[in-house]
């Protein structure tokens, strides 16, 4: 359940969602700058995890998830587009591609909690 704030109720996205043309993936990510290790895997409330050694300073996390995300879904650079939360650690990337292969390796990643 989402959480209430003055009646009104936002509900979590969800990590990953198949655009209806099938053509691209809606990803949510958690971005862990600063990390020892960068990695791609695992989920954090409900989102991918992507561990990065960039700090958040003038968004470097943000363009080193985006490079970390273009090599674990392995895709061309133009093919990830991030959609919201460039200064947050909450952020929503599309992927362009066949959906339901990215779908498949987004699924392998959630599982995958190396690098923790």
């Amino acid at each position: 359940m989402g959480k209430s704030y003055a009646g009104l109720t936002s509900t979590p996205e969800a990590p990953r969602t198949i655009s209806p043309d099938g053509r691209s993936l809606r990803v949510v990510v958690t971005v862990r700058p600063g990390s020892r290790v960068e990695h791609v895997g695992g989920a954090r409330d409900g989102a991918l995890v992507v561990r990065v050694r960039a700090r958040a300073i003038d968004q470097a996390a943000s363009r080193a998830a985006v490079a970390a995300l273009v090599e674990a879904f392995g895709v061309r650079a133009s093919a990830v587009r991030l959609e919201r939360g460039a200064t947050s650690r909450r952020k929503v990337v599309t992927i362009e591609g066949d959906a339901n292969e990215l779908a498949r390796r987004c699924d392998r990643l959630l599982d995958d909690v190396g690098g923790a």
